[in-house]
């Protein structure tokens, strides 16, 4: 003979456990600032990652604006792309194939009014 015995729990009892949460995420909602700041307009950090064009090291398009003497700014980039390329005329053919990672650590310094390096 099998007993069949079901607990159920009530709807109430569930609701007391996230009753404290609901005011947790409540007030921390009501203390923190409400000021919202527009981000800068930038272009897009992106470069050419065909292993062609990356053996002559340019940079990446960033921000045209030059830093202000002592500014340091920073970008830390990981790329990862996929390559092919085909082509075949008489007597030669070219095939390249593969995968690139790429860390890219980039910093900029203002030097003097008008002078940055990086």
């Amino acid at each position: 003979m099998k007993n069949n015995i079901h607990f159920q729990e009530s709807s109430t009892s569930r609701l007391h456990g996230f009753l404290p949460f609901r005011l947790v995420v409540l007030t921390l909602l009501l203390l923190l600032p409400h000021t919202a700041h527009a981000a800068p307009i930038t272009p897009f950090y992106t470069q050419n990652q065909s292993p062609l064009a990356l053996i002559f090291g340019l940079p990446a398009a960033g921000a045209a604006a030059i830093l202000a003497k002592g500014e340091l700014t920073g970008t830390l980039a990981v790329d990862i792309a996929n390559n092919f390329a085909a082509n075949a005329k008489t007597g030669e053919a070219i095939l390249l194939d593969g995968e690139s990672c790429r860390v890219n650590l980039a910093l900029r310094y203002g030097i003097a009014k008008g002078v940055e390096g990086g």
